[in-house]
C-alpha cells in the first residue's frame, strides 16, 4: 500500500517539475522534447490508427468503470479503512500514471516556443484602421467561399461522408510540412466521438485530442461550418502545436491550402469570425455596420451556427468551461479559455505578410 502512494508522489513530482523546467527554463526542454513528443507521437498514432473508432473512448470508460467498481466492492465487502486505502493509493496510482504519461508524449509543448518564431511571422500590435481591413479582407473571402460549397435546398450547409473530411484532415499538413518543419508529424485520419459526443455538446466541446493514444478527434455532433476546421485542429495538436490558439492559426493555414472547398470556406469563415469578434471588443459600431452590409450567406452560416450550439448551453457547459479554463492556466496560457479566440493576432499579421 505504501509503495503505491510513493510511487504516485515520486511520478507527480516529476511531471511538477517537468512543468517548472518548461515554465521557467525552456530552453533546457526545446528543440529536443518537441522532436522527440512528435517522433512518439506519429509511431502512437500509426498503431491507433488500425482501430476504426476512436480507441480513448473505451479506454476511459474502462478506467472509470474499474475504479468505480472496486470502490463498491471495497464498501460491500466492508475492507475497513485498510481496503480504502489499498483503493485510494490504486486510484492516486493511476492518475499519476496518467498525468505522468501526457506530460511526457505532449503536454509540457505548452511551453514550446511560439508558433511565430517557427513560421518566421511577426506578431504585433495593429491600429482600429488595420484591423478594420483585415476583417473585411477575411470577410469578403469567406463570402466568396460560401459561393462554392454544397447546400440543401433550404440553403444549409451539407456534407455527404465524415469519413472523407476525416482523411484530408488527417493529412491536411502534408503541403505547409514542405516549408514548415512545425508541421511535419502523423497523417492519420482524424477520428470521430462515437460515445461521448453528447457530452461533449453540452460541454461546449467539437473536438479534443488525447496524447495517451494520438488521437485526434472530433464532435460529428458539431455545425457542419465547423467541423472541417476543428478536425485540422485537432490535427494541429498532433503536430506538437499545444497553444489553443495558434492550433487555430495553424487550423486556419491548413484549411487555407486544401483543395477542398469545404475547408477553404470552414478556415477562412472561423478566420473572419476570430478577427471580427476582435473588432468588436475594440469598435462594436464599427462591426455591427460592417455586420449590415451584403454577407447574406456568411450571416446565414452564423446564425446556423449559433441556433445549433444554443441548444447545449447550460450548468453542464458552465462547469466544463470552468474545468478547460484551469486546465489551460495551469500550463501557463493565461488568458485560459479566452485563448481560443486570440488567433486574431496571427491571422492580422498573416494578412499584411502575405495578402496585403
Amino acid at each position: 500500500m505504501k509503495k503505491r502512494f510513493a510511487a504516485a508522489a515520486i511520478l507527480t513530482g516529476l511531471s511538477l517539475l517537468g512543468m517548472a523546467a518548461g515554465n521557467y527554463f525552456p530552453d533546457l526542454l526545446f528543440p529536443w522534447y518537441r522532436e522527440m513528443s512528435r517522433f512518439l507521437l506519429d509511431i502512437i498514432s500509426r498503431a491507433t490508427a488500425f482501430v476504426p473508432f476512436a480507441l480513448w473512448e473505451p479506454l476511459v470508460l474502462l478506467i472509470a468503470a474499474g475504479i468505480i467498481t472496486s470502490l463498491i466492492l471495497v464498501i460491500g465487502q466492508k475492507r475497513g479503512l485498510e481496503g480504502f486505502l489499498k483503493w485510494l493509493g490504486s486510484t492516486l496510482l493511476t492518475a499519476s500514471i496518467l498525468f505522468f504519461a501526457f506530460n511526457l508524449l505532449w503536454g509540457l509543448n505548452h511551453y514550446g516556443p511560439d508558433l511565430s518564431e517557427e513560421l518566421g511571422l511577426e506578431v504585433g500590435e495593429y491600429t482600429l484602421d488595420e484591423l478594420k481591413e483585415a476583417v473585411r479582407y477575411y470577410m469578403t473571402e469567406a463570402e466568396s467561399l460560401a459561393e462554392t460549397v454544397e447546400r440543401d435546398e433550404e440553403g444549409e450547409l451539407v456534407h455527404d461522408d465524415l469519413r472523407e473530411w476525416m482523411a484530408e484532415a488527417g493529412s491536411s499538413y502534408e503541403k505547409l510540412s514542405g516549408e514548415y518543419h512545425i508541421f511535419s508529424g502523423s497523417t492519420v485520419p482524424v477520428k470521430k466521438m462515437s460515445v461521448f459526443w453528447l457530452y461533449m455538446s453540452h460541454a461546449g466541446f467539437t473536438g479534443i485530442f488525447i496524447p495517451h493514444t494520438a488521437e485526434s478527434t472530433v464532435n460529428p455532433n458539431s455545425a457542419v461550418i465547423d467541423l472541417p476546421f476543428t478536425m485540422c485542429h485537432e490535427a494541429a495538436h498532433r503536430c506538437t502545436i499545444a497553444s489553443e490558439d495558434e492550433a487555430n492559426f495553424a487550423a486556419f493555414l491548413a484549411c487555407s491550402v486544401s483543395e477542398d472547398p469545404d475547408f477553404r470556406y470552414s478556415g477562412y469563415y472561423q478566420a473572419f469570425i476570430s478577427v471580427y469578434n476582435a473588432l468588436y471588443k475594440a469598435d462594436s459600431t464599427a462591426a455591427s455596420t460592417l455586420w449590415t452590409e451584403d454577407y447574406e450567406l456568411l450571416r446565414q452560416d452564423c446564425s446556423a451556427a449559433g441556433n445549433h450550439y444554443q441548444k447545449y448551453e447550460g450548468q453542464v457547459h458552465k462547469a466544463a468551461e470552468k474545468v478547460n479554463d484551469t486546465y489551460l492556466k495551469s500550463y501557463s496560457e493565461k488568458s485560459g479559455v479566452q485563448s481560443y479566440g486570440e488567433a486574431a493576432d496571427y491571422l492580422i499579421a498573416w494578412y499584411f505578410e502575405k495578402y496585403r
